[in-house]
């Protein structure tokens, strides 16, 4: 009795797969599969000036993760009467930046004082008037003062943030009430 059992199921096992694959070759192909990769998204283009005592200054196109020392490299290296001291080779660069490499005893000239009526001149104002902007406390209001002091002039609004602790949020809240000229 046991025999026929055995053989009841192996007979249902074998129709029920023999089933299974009568239906897969039944159905109709899927058809050619494509695999779509993502495209690469182009880097922008950066590009940065870079003047004083370098072998080659210039403009030189740079990528977001430089720092001002890949761009001295670029520029061939300080020069003998470089004083670098006075820059942070470690400043991340920004499109458009400016970078003025002094020279051992060279005097960096204040910009004039041109002002522009209701605006705070972020290129000769002090401390204490950076403080008046919205969200500028002593911290930042020290560090855009230093930041001006080793790396000249800011050339336009946007070099703000160059400055640490100075970010988009902050440059958008102020840039009404902020000049260069």
């Amino acid at each position: 009795m046991r025999t026929w059992v055995q053989v009841a199921v192996f007979l249902l096992l074998t129709a029920a797969l023999a089933g299974g694959v009568f239906t897969l070759v039944r159905q109709p192909s899927p058809g050619r599969v494509e695999i779509t990769l993502p495209t690469p998204t182009p880097t922008p283009e950066m590009k940065v000036y870079i003047t004083g005592a370098v072998g080659q200054p210039g403009v030189y196109q740079v990528s977001p993760e430089d720092r001002l020392e890949d761009v001295l490299r670029m520029a061939g290296g300080l020069t003998e009467d470089a004083d670098p001291a006075r820059v942070n080779q470690a400043l991340r660069v920004a499109d458009e930046a400016h970078f003025h490499i002094p020279a051992i005893g060279e005097v960096i000239p204040t910009p004039t004082a041109t002002s522009v009526p209701g605006k705070v001149n972020i290129n000769t104002a002090s401390v204490g008037e950076l403080q008046a902007l919205p969200g500028i406390g002593e911290v930042k209001a020290g560090a855009i003062v230093e930041y001006r002091q080793k790396n000249g002039s800011f050339s336009r609004v946007e070099d703000l943030l160059l400055v640490p602790g100075i970010g988009p949020t902050t440059l958008e809240n102020i840039r009404d009430s902020i000049t260069v000229n």
